[in-house]
């Protein structure tokens, strides 16, 4: 369609009226379909148009309202769980640590246990050694003496003290051990 078609189809919708006589000629425009539809009619209609306009600008802004308050609650809630989220990471290293200090502080223990253990072991083949030696010179007494049986002998009390003797130096060294590692343990769990 040319460009001469479509002004001759717009003059075509458009006629010109005269005025009376006794006027002058002016010439007016006036469109067939506003002509055919009266002046209320046509105001209305606008009016209408304008109105459903509105209402759909209204609606609009309310869902864009609506959303960005949604929005606000989301970054809230959002900042609430990265804070709870942190919290429970700090509690969980914390959980961490506590658990690492309670896992050395146990090998410690069963270290010093193990220690323990053999240091009995310790104590018990001397006192085990001590006690067949003890025997061994009661039997010897026995046979100085004459033959009695070792049921009437008596310990002298040289015997008894070099026993006791042993037995002190023994309990001390278990002592001195028990005490090393208990300080070791100790200063192992103070807090740096």
């Amino acid at each position: 369609m040319s460009q001469n078609d479509d002004v001759s189809e717009v003059d075509s919708q458009f006629t010109l009226c005269e005025s009376d006589a006794d006027s002058e000629q002016v010439p007016t425009v006036r469109c067939d379909m506003c002509h055919e539809m009266s002046t209320w009619s046509f105001l209305q209609d606008f009016y209408r148009r304008v109105d459903v306009a509105r209402q759909y600008s209204a609606r609009l802004e309310h869902d864009l309202r609506q959303a960005a308050m949604s929005a606000q609650q989301s970054d809230l809630a959002i900042t609430q769980y990265e804070q709870s989220l942190a919290i429970s990471h700090a509690k969980l290293d914390n959980e961490r640590l506590e658990h690492g200090a309670t896992q050395r502080a146990l090998d410690f223990e069963q270290q010093n246990h193990s220690e323990t253990a053999k240091l009995f072991d310790l104590a018990y083949a001397a006192a085990v050694e001590s006690g067949e030696l003890v025997d061994g010179l009661r039997a010897q007494v026995v046979e100085l003496q004459g033959g009695l049986p070792p049921s009437t002998v008596v310990p002298t009390t040289a015997d008894m003290l070099l026993e006791l003797q042993v037995s002190r130096d023994e309990l001390k060294r278990l002592k001195t051990s028990i005490s090393s590692q208990s300080h070791l343990s100790h200063n192992d769990l103070q807090p740096y």
